[in-house]
Protein backbone atom coordinates (compact mmCIF):
# COMPACT_ATOMS: atom_id res chain seq x y z
CA UNK A 1 0.00 0.00 0.00
CA UNK A 2 1.51 3.85 -0.82
CA UNK A 3 1.32 5.91 2.03
CA UNK A 4 0.90 9.89 1.72
CA UNK A 5 3.62 12.20 2.28
CA UNK A 6 2.50 15.67 3.18
CA UNK A 7 4.44 19.29 4.36
CA UNK A 8 5.27 18.92 8.00
CA UNK A 9 5.30 21.48 10.60
CA UNK A 10 8.30 22.59 12.57
CA UNK A 11 7.05 19.65 15.00
CA UNK A 12 7.39 17.25 12.02
CA UNK A 13 3.11 16.74 12.44
CA UNK A 14 2.14 16.73 8.74
CA UNK A 15 0.19 19.73 7.23
CA UNK A 16 -3.15 17.87 6.02
CA UNK A 17 -7.01 19.65 5.64
CA UNK A 18 -10.02 17.40 6.13
CA UNK A 19 -10.35 17.78 2.26
CA UNK A 20 -6.87 15.80 1.89
CA UNK A 21 -7.60 13.51 4.37
CA UNK A 22 -10.97 12.54 2.58
CA UNK A 23 -9.14 12.55 -0.91
CA UNK A 24 -5.96 9.90 1.10
CA UNK A 25 -8.69 7.93 1.90
CA UNK A 26 -10.48 7.30 -1.25
CA UNK A 27 -7.27 6.60 -2.80
CA UNK A 28 -6.28 4.05 -0.10
CA UNK A 29 -9.45 2.16 -0.19
CA UNK A 30 -8.99 2.50 -3.86
CA UNK A 31 -6.06 0.26 -3.87
CA UNK A 32 -7.88 -1.94 -1.07
CA UNK A 33 -10.78 -2.84 -2.14
CA UNK A 34 -12.60 -0.59 -4.94
CA UNK A 35 -16.08 -1.75 -4.23
CA UNK A 36 -15.58 -0.09 -0.78
CA UNK A 37 -16.65 3.01 -2.97
CA UNK A 38 -19.36 1.71 -5.21
CA UNK A 39 -21.43 -0.14 -2.70
CA UNK A 40 -22.15 0.72 0.72
CA UNK A 41 -20.93 -1.61 3.20
CA UNK A 42 -19.31 -1.88 6.44
CA UNK A 43 -15.71 -1.68 5.74
CA UNK A 44 -13.61 -5.09 6.92
CA UNK A 45 -11.77 -3.47 9.59
CA UNK A 46 -9.18 -6.16 10.82
CA UNK A 47 -8.90 -7.15 6.85
CA UNK A 48 -7.79 -4.04 6.57
CA UNK A 49 -5.33 -3.73 9.11
CA UNK A 50 -3.79 -7.11 8.05
CA UNK A 51 -4.38 -7.17 4.73
CA UNK A 52 -4.06 -3.56 4.02
CA UNK A 53 -1.89 -1.84 5.81
CA UNK A 54 0.50 -5.45 5.96
CA UNK A 55 0.95 -5.38 10.18
CA UNK A 56 -0.08 -7.27 13.42
CA UNK A 57 -2.98 -6.57 15.46
CA UNK A 58 -3.60 -7.90 18.77
CA UNK A 59 -5.62 -7.15 21.67
CA UNK A 60 -4.04 -7.34 25.37
CA UNK A 61 -5.44 -4.78 28.30
CA UNK A 62 -4.30 -1.54 27.85
CA UNK A 63 -4.58 0.19 31.24
CA UNK A 64 -6.46 -1.02 34.89
CA UNK A 65 -9.44 1.09 34.45
CA UNK A 66 -10.16 0.80 30.67
CA UNK A 67 -9.35 4.25 29.59
CA UNK A 68 -6.89 3.54 26.50
CA UNK A 69 -8.71 1.88 23.95
CA UNK A 70 -5.54 1.81 21.21
CA UNK A 71 -1.91 1.95 20.52
CA UNK A 72 -0.20 2.17 17.38
CA UNK A 73 3.33 0.85 17.83
CA UNK A 74 5.73 2.14 14.55
CA UNK A 75 8.92 0.93 15.93
CA UNK A 76 10.57 -1.73 18.10
CA UNK A 77 9.86 -0.16 21.81
CA UNK A 78 8.91 -1.69 24.88
CA UNK A 79 5.05 -1.16 25.79
CA UNK A 80 3.20 -1.25 29.01
CA UNK A 81 0.17 -3.03 29.68
CA UNK A 82 -2.19 -4.48 32.07
CA UNK A 83 -1.94 -8.10 33.64
CA UNK A 84 -5.16 -8.78 34.39
CA UNK A 85 -4.52 -12.36 35.80
CA UNK A 86 -1.97 -10.80 38.44
CA UNK A 87 -3.64 -7.51 38.59
CA UNK A 88 -0.39 -5.64 37.89
CA UNK A 89 2.03 -3.86 35.40
CA UNK A 90 3.59 -5.40 32.94
CA UNK A 91 5.92 -4.59 30.05
CA UNK A 92 5.93 -6.48 26.56
CA UNK A 93 8.61 -5.84 23.60
CA UNK A 94 6.91 -5.10 19.85
CA UNK A 95 9.36 -5.44 17.58
CA UNK A 96 7.12 -4.78 13.81
CA UNK A 97 4.73 -2.13 13.26
CA UNK A 98 1.49 -3.29 15.42
CA UNK A 99 -1.87 -2.00 16.28
CA UNK A 100 -3.06 -2.59 19.62
CA UNK A 101 -6.69 -2.69 20.99
CA UNK A 102 -7.94 -2.84 24.43
CA UNK A 103 -9.29 -6.39 24.99
CA UNK A 104 -12.49 -5.09 26.66
CA UNK A 105 -13.36 -3.73 23.20
CA UNK A 106 -13.86 -7.24 22.04
CA UNK A 107 -17.33 -7.35 24.37
CA UNK A 108 -20.75 -7.84 22.83
CA UNK A 109 -22.19 -4.55 22.43
CA UNK A 110 -18.62 -2.93 21.77
CA UNK A 111 -18.75 -3.55 17.97
CA UNK A 112 -18.80 -0.54 16.34
CA UNK A 113 -16.56 0.86 19.44
CA UNK A 114 -14.40 -1.69 18.45
CA UNK A 115 -14.49 -1.00 14.25
CA UNK A 116 -13.85 2.52 15.03
CA UNK A 117 -10.96 1.92 17.31
CA UNK A 118 -9.43 0.17 15.09
CA UNK A 119 -9.71 2.49 12.60
CA UNK A 120 -8.60 5.52 14.74
CA UNK A 121 -5.34 3.80 15.14
CA UNK A 122 -5.24 2.85 11.16
CA UNK A 123 -5.52 6.23 10.32
CA UNK A 124 -2.40 6.72 12.32
CA UNK A 125 -0.47 4.53 11.12
CA UNK A 126 -1.75 6.21 7.50
CA UNK A 127 -1.03 9.44 8.35
CA UNK A 128 1.77 9.95 10.89
CA UNK A 129 4.74 7.53 10.28
CA UNK A 130 7.57 9.89 9.99
CA UNK A 131 6.06 11.66 13.00
CA UNK A 132 6.34 8.61 15.59
CA UNK A 133 9.09 7.25 13.68
CA UNK A 134 11.50 10.19 14.54
CA UNK A 135 14.89 9.90 16.66
CA UNK A 136 14.35 10.57 19.93
CA UNK A 137 17.86 11.56 20.51
CA UNK A 138 16.47 14.58 18.40
CA UNK A 139 13.63 15.57 20.40
CA UNK A 140 13.55 18.24 23.24
CA UNK A 141 10.91 16.08 24.87
CA UNK A 142 9.93 12.98 26.43
CA UNK A 143 9.02 10.37 23.24
CA UNK A 144 8.01 7.27 22.48
CA UNK A 145 6.96 5.76 18.73
CA UNK A 146 3.21 4.91 19.54
CA UNK A 147 0.19 6.50 19.67
CA UNK A 148 -1.73 6.25 23.34
CA UNK A 149 -5.29 6.86 22.55
CA UNK A 150 -7.89 7.26 24.98
CA UNK A 151 -12.02 7.44 25.10
CA UNK A 152 -11.99 10.66 24.77
CA UNK A 153 -9.49 10.76 21.58
CA UNK A 154 -11.77 7.87 19.99
CA UNK A 155 -15.29 9.71 20.99
CA UNK A 156 -15.04 13.14 22.91
CA UNK A 157 -14.12 15.17 20.03
CA UNK A 158 -16.80 16.16 17.17
CA UNK A 159 -14.74 18.00 14.92
CA UNK A 160 -14.15 21.11 16.95
CA UNK A 161 -11.43 20.09 19.10
CA UNK A 162 -8.99 23.14 19.77
CA UNK A 163 -5.94 22.61 17.68
CA UNK A 164 -2.94 24.08 19.52
CA UNK A 165 -0.63 21.34 20.31
CA UNK A 166 1.36 18.57 18.14
CA UNK A 167 -1.59 15.42 19.88
CA UNK A 168 -3.86 17.82 19.22
CA UNK A 169 -3.58 17.80 15.30
CA UNK A 170 -2.51 13.84 14.84
CA UNK A 171 -5.63 12.82 16.90
CA UNK A 172 -7.94 15.36 15.14
CA UNK A 173 -6.04 13.65 11.91
CA UNK A 174 -6.77 10.54 12.97
CA UNK A 175 -10.62 10.67 14.00
CA UNK A 176 -11.72 12.61 10.99
CA UNK A 177 -9.80 10.05 8.63
CA UNK A 178 -11.45 6.93 10.92
CA UNK A 179 -14.92 8.17 10.26
CA UNK A 180 -13.65 8.89 6.42
CA UNK A 181 -12.78 5.24 6.57
CA UNK A 182 -15.64 3.92 7.89
CA UNK A 183 -17.99 6.13 6.04
CA UNK A 184 -16.27 7.21 3.17
CA UNK A 185 -17.27 10.54 0.82
CA UNK A 186 -18.08 8.08 -2.47
CA UNK A 187 -20.46 5.49 -0.65
CA UNK A 188 -22.06 7.92 1.63
CA UNK A 189 -22.97 10.14 -1.21
CA UNK A 190 -24.35 7.46 -2.77
CA UNK A 191 -26.55 6.36 -0.16
CA UNK A 192 -27.51 9.75 0.85
CA UNK A 193 -29.16 10.45 -2.38
CA UNK A 194 -30.37 7.31 -3.19
CA UNK A 195 -33.86 7.53 -4.53
CA UNK A 196 -35.02 4.71 -2.57
CA UNK A 197 -33.46 6.06 0.15
CA UNK A 198 -34.78 8.99 0.13
CA UNK A 199 -38.56 7.40 -0.19
CA UNK A 200 -37.39 4.85 2.97
CA UNK A 201 -36.52 7.66 4.81
CA UNK A 202 -39.71 10.10 4.23
CA UNK A 203 -41.92 5.96 4.99
CA UNK A 204 -40.34 5.76 8.16
CA UNK A 205 -40.90 9.47 9.23
CA UNK A 206 -41.43 12.38 7.38
CA UNK A 207 -41.28 14.49 10.36
CA UNK A 208 -37.49 13.85 11.16
CA UNK A 209 -35.69 12.66 8.06
CA UNK A 210 -32.41 13.09 8.81
CA UNK A 211 -32.91 11.07 11.77
CA UNK A 212 -33.76 8.27 10.21
CA UNK A 213 -31.38 8.72 7.46
CA UNK A 214 -28.40 8.87 10.56
CA UNK A 215 -30.53 4.98 11.48
CA UNK A 216 -29.92 3.92 7.72
CA UNK A 217 -26.34 5.14 7.52
CA UNK A 218 -25.58 3.28 10.86
CA UNK A 219 -27.43 0.10 9.85
CA UNK A 220 -25.54 0.34 6.30
CA UNK A 221 -21.81 1.18 7.87
CA UNK A 222 -21.79 -0.42 11.25
CA UNK A 223 -21.02 2.76 12.93
CA UNK A 224 -22.86 4.91 16.04
CA UNK A 225 -25.37 6.87 15.60
CA UNK A 226 -23.52 9.71 16.83
CA UNK A 227 -20.66 9.23 14.16
CA UNK A 228 -23.03 8.53 11.80
CA UNK A 229 -24.95 12.29 12.39
CA UNK A 230 -21.79 14.07 12.03
CA UNK A 231 -20.38 12.16 8.98
CA UNK A 232 -23.83 13.34 7.05
CA UNK A 233 -23.44 17.29 8.20
CA UNK A 234 -19.23 17.40 7.68
CA UNK A 235 -20.49 16.29 3.94
CA UNK A 236 -23.58 18.29 3.97
CA UNK A 237 -25.53 15.17 2.79
CA UNK A 238 -28.62 15.53 5.55
CA UNK A 239 -32.18 16.16 3.82
CA UNK A 240 -33.40 19.16 3.95
CA UNK A 241 -36.26 21.00 2.30
CA UNK A 242 -34.28 23.16 0.12
CA UNK A 243 -32.46 19.79 -1.13
CA UNK A 244 -35.85 17.58 -2.07
CA UNK A 245 -36.52 18.39 -5.16
CA UNK A 246 -38.82 16.90 -7.70
CA UNK A 247 -36.54 14.62 -9.36
CA UNK A 248 -37.25 12.72 -6.15
CA UNK A 249 -40.80 12.82 -6.25
CA UNK A 250 -41.62 14.98 -3.23
CA UNK A 251 -43.91 17.97 -2.74
CA UNK A 252 -42.88 20.15 -0.16
CA UNK A 253 -45.03 21.96 2.35
CA UNK A 254 -43.77 25.04 3.68
CA UNK A 255 -46.28 25.09 6.79
CA UNK A 256 -44.32 22.01 9.03
CA UNK A 257 -45.54 19.46 6.35
CA UNK A 258 -43.81 17.58 4.45
CA UNK A 259 -45.80 14.61 2.15
CA UNK A 260 -44.06 12.31 -0.12
CA UNK A 261 -45.79 12.94 -3.36
CA UNK A 262 -48.30 9.54 -4.59
CA UNK A 263 -47.95 8.91 -0.44
CA UNK A 264 -50.44 9.79 2.32
CA UNK A 265 -48.31 11.13 5.58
Amino acid sequence: MRFPTFSNSKDNVPIISNKAIEDTVEDILRDFDPTCLEVPKPLDVDMFVEKGLGIDIDFPYLSHTGFIFGKTIFRPTIVTIYDKTNDIADEIPIHNPTILIDNRLNEKGKENLYRSTVMHESAHYVLHQEYYRQDPMHMKHDFEPFTNCSNNDICGSDGKRKLVSARDFLEHHAKFASAAFLMNRSAMTRLCTDESVIHDVFRRDPDFPDSELAAIVVETFKVSEESARIRINTLKLGITQDKIAIPFGYSIQRANHISLAGIVT
